[in-house]
């Protein structure tokens, strides 16, 4: 799954990382962000072609605002939530009240590529979820 605008992402992470420590300007991003990131990192080693969300932001202040700004400057539209925590039905209020639409449950069949996912759970589970317009 390329994204320009993760890639970018990426490239800040590891140019941070090499930096001294002492010459380390402040981290550019926060949980949502980097929950995004996250999540599209995951995808593109899973080689999925839809953003799998294992793990959502922290309900802390503007993260669901900052993970769905995120999705929409990566052009990214349709994505599936996979995480369980006991926060979720909160946090699908809190993308619901972002502009986020519930489309339906999503399953996908594992296929003998994945690596650990399927090690546990003979496929992904998740709910489909969309920043598009309902028409």
């Amino acid at each position: 799954m390329k994204n320009l605008y993760f890639e970018k992402m990426d490239r800040d992470f590891r140019e941070y990382d090499k930096a001294p420590k002492e010459d380390r300007p402040i981290f550019p991003y926060n949980g949502g962000k980097i929950s995004a990131y996250r999540a599209w990192q995951e995808s593109e080693r899973l080689g999925e072609d839809i953003l799998i969300v294992r793990e959502l932001p922290w309900e802390v202040d503007s993260g669901a605002a900052d993970f769905v700004l995120t999705l929409i400057a990566a052009g990214i539209q349709d994505f599936v939530v996979t995480d369980s925590s006991t926060a979720l039905m909160r946090m699908l209020h809190k993308l619901s009240a972002c502009g986020c639409r519930i489309v339906g449950l999503w399953k996908k069949e594992a296929t003998g590529n994945e690596e650990d996912w399927f090690e546990y759970y003979p496929a992904i589970e998740g709910i489909l979820c969309t920043l598009k317009e309902e028409k």
